[in-house]
């Protein structure tokens, strides 16, 4: 196994073995050859091309490409770690069709890169097996003015052959005419799995299909959310998944999905009881307000008061969240992405300004940059309902490449506990996440969780 850097400034004509005698480009890297088990560490910045993917790993030893967007393993600065298909950012029209060429290659997995401006298929996958796009964005079109057809996230290209164990996991798309598309020559499967993904259209007005699948294929989703203008095509019954996703449809078709008879193994997402119901046309989230033909943004992920989305019981197939939180146990288990729930601002507290409350199980996060003094400094009330059951609220503390620092509050029931925790910093970190989580399994009862007088200092 070989670590391999490459970045902006960098030169081909390098070894590629260390930040100071990087690659300038992912194609170079990949041309040194890259082999199986290596790590190649993509720092922030730029990158006109479309990486192509020359040597599988292999069982045990993946090939993997790690945009390092904290700049710890590079620059020491951080950034975007970004792949685009404009030559020049003041460029109208996209140059390149693809971002990212798979083609009869095995075991490789790409993190955290941010993709934008393509005009074909994005990412695409003719054969191959073990592939794993995790943590992407895709933009297809940064602004309306540049002209940008990409049309497809992921997509496996025609001819026969498979891909198989295929996952797209945690990532966010916009703009992209077909977030998921699948054509296919006789003879040819495909059976991607899509998790704990954010996948919409706003960027680009173009009739937007999240997911177009032709031929043989089998795409299995869990827990994601959806809003786009066309939902579903699945004219050539793709044998479709579906399970704990929400979806929002969008502003051109009354309906989320343009499907065929057969088309849905399980479509638990939309009623509270699985079943052919399940493809009913009712709004899973806040309709925008209408007012005197003007249309208000959604608020992002509300859901109806009444159609028992949240909470609800769960297929319970994925034990984690698009953030790494575990996620509760049915019928708790929200559905969608991520357990995170809008907090509400209540007047009762313990300082007399107010609390923020979360009503049930999930948890809510505010970001600190870090500039002085290299601790981080918590104190904080907490007080948690008569009727709560389960682990005790907890402030979670979350630093990039680091592992996390659980603080469990303690004290009883019903009266204000404080908690207080101190903890040093490494020089390296530039910023801190505290997550306020409440853990509650009561389903009766008065068991919120109000967090109060919260204070950070360094």
């Amino acid at each position: 196994m070989t670590v391999r850097y490459v970045g902006p400034g960098g030169d081909d004509g390098n070894t590629g073995l260390t930040w100071v005698n990087r690659k300038g480009t992912l194609n170079g890297v990949e041309d040194t050859p890259v082999a199986a088990g290596d790590i190649i560490w993509v720092g922030p910045g730029v990158y006109r091309e479309a990486l192509t993917c020359d040597i599988s790993g292999s069982a045990g030893n993946v090939i993997e490409y790690r945009a390092d967007i904290t700049g710890k393993n590079t620059n020491g600065v951080g950034g975007l770690v970004r792949i685009t298909g404009l030559d020049a950012d003041t460029d109208t029209t996209t140059t390149r069709a693809n971002i990212l060429l798979i083609n009869s290659r095995s075991y490789r997995k790409f993190s955290g890169f941010l993709m934008d401006n393509w005009n074909g298929r994005g990412i695409q996958i003719t054969s191959g097996a073990n592939i794993t796009i995790e943590r992407w964005g895709a933009i297809g079109c940064i602004d309306n003015a540049v002209t940008s057809t990409g049309q497809f996230f992921i997509a496996k290209a025609g001819g026969s052959g498979a891909s198989v164990n295929v996952v797209v996991d945690g990532c966010w798309m916009m703009g992209s005419n077909g977030s998921f598309y699948g054509t296919y020559g006789i003879g040819s499967t495909h059976e991607p799995t899509i998790r704990n993904c954010i996948i919409a259209y706003n960027f680009h007005p173009v009739q937007q299909r999240m997911i177009t699948q032709n031929g043989i294929m089998r795409p299995t989703l869990y827990n994601c959310f959806f809003q786009s203008a066309w939902g579903f095509d699945g004219s050539v019954a793709p044998n479709t998944t579906l399970s704990d996703s929400i979806f929002m449809d969008g502003d051109l078709y009354p309906g989320v999905f343009e499907v065929g008879a057969g088309d849905f193994n399980n479509h638990s997402f939309s009623e509270d009881t699985p079943g052919a119901s399940s493809l009913t046309k009712r709004w899973n989230m806040q309709r925008p307000l209408l007012v005197s033909g003007l249309q208000m943004p959604y608020r992002p992920f509300q859901f109806l008061n009444s159609n028992g989305l949240h909470p609800q019981t769960s297929s319970g197939t994925l034990t984690t969240d698009l953030f790494g939180f575990t996620r509760p146990s049915s019928p708790k288990s929200p559905r969608g992405p991520f357990v995170w729930n809008t907090p509400t601002r209540i007047a009762r507290s313990r300082d007399g300004l107010g609390s923020i409350e979360l009503k049930d199980n999930s948890y809510f996060w505010f970001t600190y940059p870090i500039a002085l003094n290299r601790k981080f400094k918590l104190s904080a009330w907490t007080l948690r309902g008569n009727d709560y059951a389960g682990t005790s609220p907890q402030f979670i503390i979350r630093r990039a490449g680091k592992s996390d620092v659980t603080v469990t509050v303690s004290g009883a029931a019903g009266v204000w506990n404080k908690t207080t925790h101190t903890l040093t910093l490494d020089t390296d970190d530039k910023f801190v996440q505290l997550f306020l989580v409440s853990n509650n399994t009561a389903e009766t009862g008065h068991y919120y969780t109000l967090f109060s007088d919260i204070q950070v200092a360094e």
